[in-house]
């Protein structure tokens, strides 16, 4: 009742292939989902995860919107590689966990996750590099019906001690947005003010140790503005707004 396992296989025979040789059956999706003491939820194995176009997102494609006779190829591609509502496959630990108020704050809803998006790989016959993970969470609380707040926090990192480069990076994203929004005369408008800051750098040496130094570090910082209307049957959309982004911001996760 409380716990899933969730298997997604595909089957693939080599034409010509006569009685099931060449056939292999390979593992596609694989995950297990579930909720502890009926409060936090938790995915393991496969997880689809997104936070915003400055922490965490999948990006389109570029002329993403142009048809043609290439659109069937771009949706094998899309689906071959989970491309879907921006999301990222990764593989790793998830929960995620709300509150409900009676004063002040409304709601307050958490989620955190830690992936590991590529694993030590020799480069060499005696140099491996580290293991890279990619950390993060976000939380969201609601004010009034109409007020909310956004935290998002993501980082890319090695882990020196899992090769011997000992040259690991460090990318932390700090992103926050105030949202505001209303529904009048059938119209649904919203108002986001956003604002971030990120840093990069090159660890140089095992952390623990205390000659271990940083490469030159890269800031940058971005503050965002959208107000956008839609009708309530949705027959009209608009939106208008404003952004700054640092030339030297950087967020490994979302392409920038």
């Amino acid at each position: 009742e409380d716990f899933e396992i969730f298997a997604q296989l595909r089957v693939r025979n080599t034409f010509g292939g006569f009685f099931g040789a060449g056939t292999d059956v390979r593992v596609r999706q694989l995950r297990a989902t579930g909720v502890v003491n009926k409060r936090v939820r938790f995915n393991i194995g496969d997880i689809f995860l997104k936070q915003s176009p400055f922490t965490l997102w999948n990006s389109d494609e570029e002329l993403s919107n142009m048809q043609g006779p290439f659109s069937p190829y771009r949706e094998i591609i899309q689906y071959e590689s989970f491309y879907q509502d921006n999301r990222w496959r990764l593989q790793g630990l998830q929960s995620d966990f709300s509150f409900k108020f009676d004063r002040f704050v409304r709601s307050l809803a958490v989620d955190v996750f830690a992936t590991r998006p590529r694993g030590s790989i020799a480069i060499s016959n005696a140099s491996y590099e580290s293991d890279r993970l990619l950390c993060g969470g976000s939380l969201i609380s609601q004010f009034t019906s109409s007020i909310g707040i956004e935290l998002n926090y993501v980082n890319v990192f090695d882990l020196p001690a899992t090769g011997t480069t000992l040259v690991s990076l460090r990318n932390p994203v700090y992103h926050a947005a105030l949202v505001r929004k209303q529904l009048s005369s059938g119209v649904h408008s919203e108002q986001r003010l956003e604002s971030g800051y990120s840093s990069r750098h090159w660890l140089m040496g095992l952390p623990a140790e205390d000659n271990a130094r940083k490469s030159q570090t890269t800031e940058g910082m971005l503050v965002s503005f959208t107000h956008s209307m839609e009708g309530a049957d949705s027959l009209f959309a608009f939106s208008v707004g404003a952004r700054y982004v640092d030339p030297l911001f950087r967020s490994a996760a979302s392409q920038t």
